[in-house]
């Protein structure tokens, strides 16, 4: 601060003091040398800018489009057409029995708005998609032996921890783990469009709910209770039904090469004698519930590492 300032800067706080107490001292009587002339704190005060005031109107110019605000896009509900179609798994009494395949597969082959010509644009895709499921049930076969074995029919959900379980076990072989449904993949792929798409997922889900438990009409309000947790364990593993058909259709495959299966695996001593025991039921002719049943006894003998790397040769074998 210059001389001039502090000056003014006394001058300003004695005339003060002198004013409040009235005595010599604080009248400025210590300064040697005063100011001639009291400076005027105006000369050292900048003066702001006056502010500007901002327009209640501003005009846009004409190159800058203006953006009228449209409200959210709601999506149309699909309308399907009133086509007919054999029911997935229903007998003639009405009754809805389990297919040995996905409800997703049997509905696109009656599905009436597919014709036969776009089932064949599918098939590179489905093959590509049964490479990935394989893969995918080889790395995690333990979860699908539980599932097979029964955990969403036998587990006992009144249980806090049970459903925690179960999505544990089948996290791995649903999306994003595993590929999305069939006719999405197929959506997104633009294989189909959203009307044939919801036609098959009309077909599936009559499907899916007629094999759901039903009630007896007296039912009390704890088997309400039960039958209620159980159903919604029975859907969630209908989401599972593609890995679990892989799986089953590796092992018919693996019965017929077995005779190259099991030496790779270099069995001995009691287990060696139980696999080919197994083995040597299977017959060219025999069916494919026969089929399976061998590879059971063959895989009750089995390590998981050696479950797993049968299915691995499956797979190997078909190079050569």
């Amino acid at each position: 601060m210059t001389r001039t300032a502090r000056g003014w800067t006394w001058g300003l706080t004695s005339g003060v003091l002198a004013t409040i107490c009235g005595c010599s001292l604080c009248s400025g009587q210590l300064m040697t040398q005063p100011p001639a002339a009291a400076p005027n704190p105006a000369d050292h005060i900048a003066i702001a800018p006056a502010r500007a005031v901002m327009p209640t109107h501003m005009d846009i110019p004409q190159s800058v489009p203006q953006i009228t605000p449209q409200p959210p896009k709601v999506k149309a509900a699909i309308v399907l057409p009133d086509l007919p179609y054999p029911p997935l798994g229903k007998d003639a009494a009405g009754k809805v029995s389990p297919l040995t395949e996905p409800a997703e597969y049997a509905a696109l082959r009656v599905n009436p708005m597919l014709k036969p010509e776009d089932l064949a644009r599918f098939g590179k895709y489905l093959d590509d998609r049964r490479a990935t499921f394989e893969r995918i049930v080889s790395d995690n076969l333990d979860l699908v032996e539980q599932i097979e074995g029964g955990i969403f029919e036998t587990l006992d959900l009144s249980d806090n921890k049970a459903f925690t379980k179960l999505l544990d076990v089948s996290k791995p072989l649903r999306s994003p783990s595993a590929p999305k449904a069939v006719i999405e993949e197929l959506l997104d792929r633009q294989l189909v469009d959203p009307t044939q798409a919801e036609f098959n997922r009309k077909i599936v889900r009559e499907y899916h709910l007629g094999l759901m438990p039903t009630l007896k009409p007296d039912a009390t309000p704890a088997e309400k209770g039960a039958n209620a947790r159980r159903s919604l364990a029975l859907f969630y593993k209908q989401g599972l039904e593609e890995p679990l058909f892989v799986h089953r259709q590796m092992l018919i495959e693996a019965s017929g090469k077995l005779d190259k299966i099991v030496p790779a695996l270099n069995l001995g001593g009691a287990v060696g004698d139980k696999v080919h025991a197994a083995a040597a039921t299977i017959k060219p002719n025999t069916n494919d519930d026969a089929r399976l049943k061998a590879m059971a006894d063959i895989n009750a003998a089995l390590s998981l590492e050696q479950r797993k790397e049968v299915l691995r040769k499956v797979v190997a074998l078909r190079a050569h």
